[in-house]
């Protein structure tokens, strides 16, 4: 997974831009629930104090980033999307560059319609690794760190708590990237065959009713669209489990700190705007938690695009010149002369041509016909 994003990112235009762009929204992230949860506990100890300076300097507080929002936001937004545009026409263009020099060999076992879903399905899917899916754990990461720090300084034994429970989500996630990985896999492989069908009966159309054999093409475009079916629910099924823990436990932590919290104030442990403001930003820690599976699992179906695409883009090209072995002197006088002469496609495929003797004679008309007749 790590391979493939890396070869991604590297094909990223405007770096400086897509970083500033990626970073600028982060940070806005990382600071929401922290302004917001301060703001919240100086509203609540102004309320318990009837102190007007705290209850103004919270007013200052969020009016301060809601302005930094206005202007900063949409140009981290302006940033980053400009470039994911470029990047993305870069990407096309890399295909279709690479599509138009790839060697005979590797054409020749590959149907036309698997490259125009590579061209494709998989190209548009690729575009949401370096997009949406990277902007998405760019945001909830640097807004769960955020929180977390902000965390530590106010009371670090409770903010050890709230990652300790969190830390076991983690690991409870880790143990479905490799199952969601070889699902998306499975999908996009599927979704290649699925073209290629559709693009048989595209260009077979006349055919196709010539010889009557509508049902028969149709019944197989059904198997194989059964087997895209099959891996989609099997992604679903392992996607559905990770949202469903992720979820649960998300209800379990807000719950368990607001009882847990409620109870540390009535012993006087702890102030209630303290509580309130660390439940606020266990919300930035939580999003983290709970989505950060699921973001996962979107990023895996994308770098599964990516993995067949970049197959295109790293294909050796054809080289413009083959330098043939040197010619043996002729021995006959014929127009032409084969002796014991071998021929492959590719060295893992039957021979075409094996120890053929040949003369023709000038004037003299020679064809070989092979099973199909070509």
């Amino acid at each position: 997974m790590i391979k493939t994003l890396r070869k991604l990112m590297k094909m990223v235009r405007h770096p400086g831009r897509y970083i500033s762009g990626l970073t600028l929204v982060g940070v806005l992230s990382a600071f929401n629930n922290i302004i917001i949860g301060l703001a919240l506990m100086l509203f609540i100890t102004a309320a318990e104090t009837g102190e007007m300076d705290m209850l103004i300097t919270s007013i200052i507080y969020i009016v301060i980033f809601l302005v930094a929002l206005l202007v900063l936001l949409p140009l981290g937004y302006w940033l980053y999307e400009t470039s994911v545009v470029h990047t993305t026409a870069h990407l096309r263009s890399q295909v279709f560059r690479r599509a138009i020099r790839l060697s005979a060999t590797w054409l020749e076992g590959r149907h036309s319609g698997d490259m125009t879903s590579r061209a494709t399905n998989d190209a548009q899917a690729a575009e949401q690794a370096y997009s949406t899916n990277t902007l998405n754990l760019v945001e909830v990461i640097l807004g769960g760190i955020g929180c977390t720090v902000a965390m530590f300084v106010v009371d670090w034994p409770l903010a050890l708590a709230i990652l300790a429970f969190g830390a076991v989500r983690v690991w409870v996630n880790s143990l479905f990237i490799k199952p969601l990985e070889k699902a998306s896999n499975s999908v996009q492989k599927a979704l290649g065959t699925l073209t290629e069908r559709l693009s048989d009966i595209a260009n077979g159309g006349r055919e196709i009713r010539m010889f009557d054999v509508a049902d028969d093409q149709a019944e197989k475009y059904q198997q194989h669209n059964q087997q895209v079916k099959k891996h989609a629910m099997t992604r679903v099924r392992y996607s559905a489990m990770v949202s469903w823990f992720n979820e649960f436990n998300s209800q379990i932590a807000f719950v368990g700190l607001i009882v847990i919290g409620g109870w540390l104030v009535l012993q006087g442990w702890y102030a209630l705007g303290t509580i309130m403001f660390f439940v606020q930003l266990q919300n930035g820690v939580e999003r983290m938690f709970r989505t950060f599976g699921q973001y996962i699992t979107q990023l895996q179906t994308s770098l599964a695009g990516g993995r067949r695409t970049l197959e295109i883009i790293e294909q050796p090209p054809e080289p413009d010149r083959i330098e043939l072995p040197q010619a043996a002197p002729a021995t006959s006088a014929s127009a032409v002369s084969m002796d014991d002469v071998s021929f492959t496609y590719e060295k893992t495929q039957p021979w075409a041509l094996k120890d053929i003797d040949l003369k023709v004679e000038t004037g003299e008309t020679v064809a070989l016909v092979g099973p199909s007749g070509g």
